[in-house]
Protein backbone atom coordinates (compact mmCIF):
# COMPACT_ATOMS: atom_id res chain seq x y z
CA UNK A 1 0.00 0.00 0.00
CA UNK A 2 2.51 2.56 1.07
CA UNK A 3 4.72 1.47 -2.47
CA UNK A 4 1.77 2.17 -4.28
CA UNK A 5 1.23 5.61 -2.30
CA UNK A 6 4.43 6.67 -3.41
CA UNK A 7 4.09 5.78 -7.04
CA UNK A 8 1.12 7.50 -7.20
CA UNK A 9 2.93 10.91 -5.52
CA UNK A 10 5.72 10.16 -7.92
CA UNK A 11 3.80 10.37 -10.96
CA UNK A 12 2.05 13.29 -9.80
CA UNK A 13 5.15 14.98 -9.37
CA UNK A 14 6.27 14.32 -12.82
CA UNK A 15 2.90 15.22 -14.63
CA UNK A 16 3.56 18.49 -12.57
CA UNK A 17 7.12 18.19 -13.51
CA UNK A 18 6.17 18.20 -17.23
CA UNK A 19 3.54 20.44 -16.97
CA UNK A 20 5.98 23.03 -15.94
CA UNK A 21 8.63 22.59 -18.51
CA UNK A 22 5.45 22.57 -21.46
CA UNK A 23 4.82 26.19 -20.07
CA UNK A 24 8.42 27.22 -20.26
CA UNK A 25 9.00 25.78 -23.74
CA UNK A 26 5.34 27.93 -25.13
CA UNK A 27 6.72 30.96 -22.95
CA UNK A 28 9.96 30.53 -24.58
CA UNK A 29 8.24 30.01 -28.43
CA UNK A 30 5.95 33.05 -28.02
CA UNK A 31 9.28 35.40 -26.81
CA UNK A 32 10.80 34.15 -30.08
CA UNK A 33 8.19 35.16 -32.09
CA UNK A 34 7.74 38.27 -30.66
CA UNK A 35 11.34 39.07 -31.40
CA UNK A 36 11.27 37.40 -34.78
CA UNK A 37 7.85 40.03 -35.36
CA UNK A 38 9.75 42.55 -34.03
CA UNK A 39 13.29 42.46 -36.11
CA UNK A 40 11.05 41.95 -39.14
CA UNK A 41 8.85 45.35 -38.45
CA UNK A 42 12.25 47.37 -38.20
CA UNK A 43 13.27 46.07 -41.63
CA UNK A 44 9.88 47.13 -43.27
CA UNK A 45 10.50 50.20 -41.56
CA UNK A 46 13.50 50.68 -42.94
CA UNK A 47 12.24 49.64 -46.49
CA UNK A 48 9.35 52.31 -46.51
CA UNK A 49 11.93 54.81 -45.44
CA UNK A 50 14.10 54.35 -48.38
CA UNK A 51 11.13 54.41 -50.88
CA UNK A 52 9.85 57.51 -49.20
CA UNK A 53 13.18 58.91 -49.98
CA UNK A 54 13.03 57.26 -53.64
CA UNK A 55 9.91 59.63 -54.18
CA UNK A 56 11.95 63.07 -53.17
CA UNK A 57 14.56 61.72 -55.97
CA UNK A 58 11.94 60.77 -58.34
CA UNK A 59 11.29 64.63 -58.45
CA UNK A 60 14.82 66.03 -59.25
CA UNK A 61 16.92 62.54 -60.25
CA UNK A 62 16.44 59.36 -61.10
CA UNK A 63 19.99 58.16 -60.78
CA UNK A 64 20.00 57.02 -57.31
CA UNK A 65 16.51 54.74 -56.65
CA UNK A 66 16.22 52.11 -53.95
CA UNK A 67 15.51 48.99 -55.07
CA UNK A 68 15.69 45.61 -52.48
CA UNK A 69 17.76 42.97 -53.87
CA UNK A 70 15.39 40.09 -54.86
CA UNK A 71 16.96 37.69 -52.17
CA UNK A 72 16.12 39.70 -49.61
CA UNK A 73 12.46 40.10 -50.68
CA UNK A 74 12.34 36.06 -50.93
CA UNK A 75 14.23 35.53 -47.61
CA UNK A 76 11.77 38.35 -45.67
CA UNK A 77 8.72 36.42 -47.03
CA UNK A 78 10.33 32.91 -45.81
CA UNK A 79 10.52 34.15 -42.28
CA UNK A 80 7.17 35.28 -42.69
CA UNK A 81 5.49 32.01 -43.51
CA UNK A 82 7.95 30.15 -40.13
CA UNK A 83 6.46 33.17 -38.38
CA UNK A 84 2.90 31.48 -39.19
CA UNK A 85 3.19 28.43 -37.37
CA UNK A 86 3.48 30.12 -33.69
CA UNK A 87 2.27 33.67 -34.08
CA UNK A 88 -0.06 33.65 -36.70
CA UNK A 89 -1.99 36.69 -36.17
CA UNK A 90 1.53 39.00 -36.07
CA UNK A 91 2.54 37.12 -39.49
CA UNK A 92 -0.88 37.51 -41.11
CA UNK A 93 -0.48 41.45 -39.95
CA UNK A 94 3.32 40.92 -41.29
CA UNK A 95 2.54 39.69 -44.71
CA UNK A 96 -0.37 42.16 -45.27
CA UNK A 97 2.74 44.89 -44.90
CA UNK A 98 4.98 42.61 -46.75
CA UNK A 99 2.77 42.15 -49.91
CA UNK A 100 2.92 46.18 -49.97
CA UNK A 101 6.10 46.90 -50.02
CA UNK A 102 6.53 43.79 -52.29
CA UNK A 103 4.23 45.85 -54.91
CA UNK A 104 6.46 49.35 -54.57
CA UNK A 105 9.27 48.04 -55.17
CA UNK A 106 8.56 46.32 -58.91
CA UNK A 107 6.93 49.74 -58.87
CA UNK A 108 10.59 50.96 -58.16
CA UNK A 109 12.45 48.24 -60.11
CA UNK A 110 10.42 48.82 -63.37
CA UNK A 111 11.52 52.78 -63.03
CA UNK A 112 14.96 51.89 -62.37
CA UNK A 113 15.15 49.54 -65.18
CA UNK A 114 13.65 51.98 -67.47
CA UNK A 115 16.48 54.96 -66.37
CA UNK A 116 18.86 51.67 -67.21
CA UNK A 117 17.96 51.98 -70.77
CA UNK A 118 19.49 55.56 -70.92
CA UNK A 119 22.81 56.33 -70.24
CA UNK A 120 23.91 57.67 -66.81
CA UNK A 121 27.10 58.47 -65.04
CA UNK A 122 29.08 56.18 -62.71
CA UNK A 123 28.36 56.94 -59.24
CA UNK A 124 30.20 58.02 -56.32
CA UNK A 125 31.79 56.14 -53.43
CA UNK A 126 29.72 56.92 -50.16
CA UNK A 127 31.85 54.17 -48.39
CA UNK A 128 35.50 53.24 -48.45
CA UNK A 129 37.21 49.60 -47.96
CA UNK A 130 40.20 49.27 -50.07
CA UNK A 131 40.38 45.50 -48.66
CA UNK A 132 36.88 44.76 -49.19
CA UNK A 133 36.62 46.30 -52.65
CA UNK A 134 39.44 44.30 -53.28
CA UNK A 135 37.47 41.03 -52.37
CA UNK A 136 34.49 42.17 -54.57
CA UNK A 137 36.46 43.17 -57.69
CA UNK A 138 37.74 39.44 -57.04
CA UNK A 139 34.86 37.96 -56.93
CA UNK A 140 33.46 39.51 -59.40
CA UNK A 141 36.59 38.72 -61.73
CA UNK A 142 35.94 34.70 -60.80
CA UNK A 143 32.74 35.74 -62.34
CA UNK A 144 34.33 36.64 -65.92
CA UNK A 145 33.37 40.27 -65.21
CA UNK A 146 36.50 42.53 -66.24
CA UNK A 147 36.53 45.09 -63.18
CA UNK A 148 37.63 48.98 -63.96
CA UNK A 149 36.58 50.21 -61.16
CA UNK A 150 34.08 49.34 -58.18
CA UNK A 151 32.69 51.60 -55.33
CA UNK A 152 30.71 51.31 -52.41
CA UNK A 153 27.29 52.67 -52.96
CA UNK A 154 25.57 52.46 -49.48
CA UNK A 155 26.98 54.04 -45.93
CA UNK A 156 27.29 51.32 -44.25
CA UNK A 157 25.90 47.64 -44.09
CA UNK A 158 22.40 46.70 -44.10
CA UNK A 159 21.91 44.56 -41.79
CA UNK A 160 19.71 40.97 -40.93
CA UNK A 161 20.12 40.90 -37.18
CA UNK A 162 22.05 37.53 -36.17
CA UNK A 163 22.09 36.19 -39.51
CA UNK A 164 23.60 38.25 -42.18
CA UNK A 165 24.78 41.64 -43.82
CA UNK A 166 25.10 42.89 -46.89
CA UNK A 167 26.24 46.11 -49.29
CA UNK A 168 25.45 47.46 -52.63
CA UNK A 169 27.66 48.27 -55.29
CA UNK A 170 28.32 50.04 -58.53
CA UNK A 171 31.09 47.94 -60.86
CA UNK A 172 32.98 49.60 -64.11
CA UNK A 173 33.22 47.45 -66.84
CA UNK A 174 33.79 47.51 -70.80
CA UNK A 175 32.70 45.59 -73.97
CA UNK A 176 32.87 46.10 -77.84
CA UNK A 177 30.59 49.00 -77.49
CA UNK A 178 32.10 51.05 -74.83
CA UNK A 179 31.71 51.81 -71.12
CA UNK A 180 28.95 50.48 -68.60
CA UNK A 181 28.53 49.85 -65.26
CA UNK A 182 26.32 47.38 -63.22
CA UNK A 183 24.42 47.16 -59.63
CA UNK A 184 26.11 44.41 -57.86
CA UNK A 185 25.07 43.44 -54.21
CA UNK A 186 27.21 41.41 -52.11
CA UNK A 187 26.78 40.05 -48.16
CA UNK A 188 28.51 38.23 -45.29
CA UNK A 189 26.94 35.28 -43.66
CA UNK A 190 27.12 35.67 -39.68
CA UNK A 191 29.07 33.45 -37.84
CA UNK A 192 29.97 33.10 -34.09
CA UNK A 193 33.08 34.66 -34.15
CA UNK A 194 32.25 37.95 -36.79
CA UNK A 195 31.38 37.03 -40.57
CA UNK A 196 31.98 34.46 -43.23
CA UNK A 197 33.99 35.71 -46.14
CA UNK A 198 32.47 38.14 -48.70
CA UNK A 199 29.72 36.49 -51.58
CA UNK A 200 27.87 37.96 -54.42
CA UNK A 201 24.32 37.72 -53.35
CA UNK A 202 22.26 39.79 -56.33
CA UNK A 203 23.91 40.19 -59.93
CA UNK A 204 21.98 40.75 -63.06
CA UNK A 205 23.99 42.09 -66.05
CA UNK A 206 22.03 44.92 -66.62
CA UNK A 207 24.31 47.35 -68.50
CA UNK A 208 24.22 51.29 -67.49
CA UNK A 209 26.04 52.90 -70.36
CA UNK A 210 28.11 55.81 -69.29
CA UNK A 211 27.01 59.22 -71.11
Amino acid sequence: MALTLKILLLEGEMKKITVIFLVLFLNAAAFASTQQAQVIEIIFSTWESRFAANQKLSEQSNKSIYVIPQPEIAYQEKRILELQKNDPESANKLLERFHGLEQQNIEWAKKKEKNNESSQPFPKAKMRDKSLEKEMGKLLGDRGVKVKDLVITDKDWWEQPGEFRYLNTAVMSSDEKGEYWLNVSFRQIKTLSGYAPTEIWDFKDARIRLP
